[in-house]
């Protein structure tokens, strides 16, 4: 559904902060009132996001999709995360034991602003903050 997939990866409008926390609410808000809905099967695959803030100007913030891949349970206990990182890359598939491990690699490659306006990047996992977030630097 082309209306869900642009919701989903347009830019949203946030408040000048650097707490994440703040951002977070913003964005579950902005989902539940466009109907952004997932299944909430944790033998299925889920859609891990990672979201940024955009500072402009104090008046101008914006959340957005920095990144995205699907997170696959594995029956032999732990999880197989497909991404493309860029469009001249393949796709890659990494094997990972726990989603503790998935949050250190995203956030590795990804929380790389340091003394800005903005706040550090979240992961989200469907609709919800990945259970075990935290941020690495």
């Amino acid at each position: 559904d082309t209306k869900k997939f642009e919701t989903l990866y347009s830019s949203i409008n946030t408040v000048s902060s650097t707490n994440v926390n703040k951002h977070i609410g913003i964005l579950r808000k902005y989902r539940s009132k466009n109907n952004i809905t997932f299944s909430h099967d944790k033998t299925k695959a889920s859609l891990i996001t990672v979201i940024f803030h955009s500072y402009i100007s104090k008046n101008e913030n914006e959340l957005f999709t920095g990144h995205a891949g699907v997170l696959v349970p594995v029956k032999n206990n732990g999880y197989i995360f497909i991404e493309k990182i860029s469009f001249q890359s393949p796709y890659q598939v990494i094997k990972f034991a726990s989603k503790q491990q998935l949050n250190e690699y995203l956030m590795r490659m990804y929380d790389t602003e340091w003394g800005q306006n903005t706040s550090k990047p979240f992961i989200m996992e469907n609709n919800n903050v990945l259970s075990c977030y935290h941020p690495v630097r």
